[in-house]
């Protein structure tokens, strides 16, 4: 298994912590899967499970190395619960 990195821009389905509907946002994706269009198709149901309506794909699924020390928390942080539980999200605000 590998792990990707992809991102979508999204608009939140309903009103919450993103903010106001029709508002776009960017989605970051950290997914193991076995090949790029898997891990594209389990963010895209991720995405709309947790109440984001994708308007467009910002960036493919693209194989990921393991972060290193100048990488951010962020990323090591959302690479790390990817490693664990198969998928991270992060919304770019």
């Amino acid at each position: 298994m590998k792990t990707f990195y992809l991102e979508f821009n999204a608009q939140q389905s309903s009103v919450g912590d993103a903010g106001s509907p029709g508002v776009t946002k960017r989605i970051r994706f950290w997914v193991v899967d076995r090949n790029p269009d898997g891990a594209l198709r389990r963010a895209h149901h991720y995405l709309v499970q947790n109440g984001w309506q994708p308007a467009e794909l910002a960036y493919p699924p693209a194989d990921l190395e393991e972060p290193d020390n100048d990488a951010g928390h962020l990323e090591r942080d959302c690479y790390e619960q990817a490693q664990r539980y198969g998928i991270a999200m992060s919304v770019v605000e």
